[in-house]
């Protein structure tokens, strides 16, 4: 699977509600099955940076990613249920 482009990463991370404006996005580990990667944000009136991790599913070991997802949030429905 080819690396994001800085143009695919732009237009992935418009729908994520970041922190700031992106500083950087870089490759993070070296997995065999997703892209993960660290993005790097930081408001302009402010010194903290702040990281999060953006992960790509690999479609060819996940052939249904939108289930995946759905999966993923009703776990954290469900955690989120049994924790508060």
């Amino acid at each position: 699977m080819p690396k994001f482009s800085p143009q695919e990463a732009a237009e992935v991370l418009q729908y994520f509600d970041l922190y700031g404006e992106v500083l950087s996005l870089e490759q993070y580990g070296c997995g065999h099955i997703n892209d993960t990667f660290q993005v790097t944000t930081r408001k302009r009136t402010s010194d903290h940076e702040h990281r999060y991790i953006l992960q790509r599913l690999s479609q060819a070991a996940f052939h249904e990613p939108e289930k995946v997802m759905e999966n993923i949030a009703n776990v954290t429905a469900y955690l989120k249920k049994i924790i508060l």
